[in-house]
């Protein structure tokens, strides 16, 4: 039997936003050398994300200030100073749910409001879950960057850390998220019809179809959502045939 894992049970966005935190209090400061190297890692990776920014180093990051949750409604906020330049960070984190009600841009603008200099403000957009094409857009254009389970779960990896929370929610990470989104072009190709009630696994296989069928399939916009009885679909938007 496995040791208890505490991610098993807290398992909403409320856990992650509390993590997030905890590593990027861990880099004001090094308790642990290896958390302290690791949540200033984080900062460096969401900094190089940015569509609006260049690449730093570790180096480059400096005045870091403890974090907040639910400031101006943003799941994390939090400043630090990079090459002698102050930044605010947002970070909007998901696990499942998507962007909506044009929240990325509100976000920027309630910042803006407080005299925050536009061009030092940086939106992380963090989701572990599935990404779909429309919802990275919609990031995109926000001129937000995109932090995914993958690319988190590479950075935790490297840790040598003996800290508990952090093993666990590295373990956790990988178990519900990443091992899963790995394996749903896998089911695809080898024709695991069971794993089709999933979501993200109709949604790649539409994708597939089109991506196959280019003659015939000049659409790339594809809907799918959930049915009250909790089932999903998926489908084009629209496909045209020759007659």
């Amino acid at each position: 039997m496995d040791q208890p894992n505490l991610f098993e049970y807290a398992t909403s966005e409320l856990s992650q936003d509390a993590f997030i935190c905890y590593l990027i209090e861990h880099a004001m400061k090094p308790f642990d050398n290896e958390l302290y190297r690791l949540g200033r890692e984080l900062i460096v990776i969401m900094y190089n994300q940015s569509p609006c920014t260049g690449n730093i180093a570790i180096q480059d990051v400096d005045k870091i200030k403890k974090p907040k949750k639910q400031f101006h409604k943003i799941d994390v906020y939090f400043e630090a100073n990079i090459r002698d330049k102050k930044y605010g960070f947002i970070i909007e984190d998901k696990t499942y749910s998507e962007e909506h009600s044009n929240q990325l841009v509100k976000y920027r603008k309630s910042l803006e409001s407080e005299k925050h200099p536009p061009d030092n403000i940086l939106g992380v957009y963090f989701k572990t879950g599935y990404i779909y094409d429309d919802e990275l857009r919609r990031v995109q254009g926000a001129e937000y960057g995109i932090l995914e389970a993958k690319k988190f779960y590479d950075i935790l990896k490297a840790c040598q850390s003996h800290d508990k929370i952090m093993n666990q929610y590295r373990k956790f990470l990988f178990e519900k998220y990443v091992k899963p989104q790995s394996e749903y072009e896998l089911s695809i190709s080898n024709n695991n019809f069971k794993a089709f009630e999933l979501l993200p696994v109709k949604y790649e296989f539409i994708k597939k179809l089109r991506d196959e069928c280019p003659d015939y399939i000049k659409e790339t916009h594809i809907e799918y959502s959930n049915n009250k009885s909790g089932t999903s679909w998926c489908q084009f938007y629209f496909a045209t045939f020759e007659r």
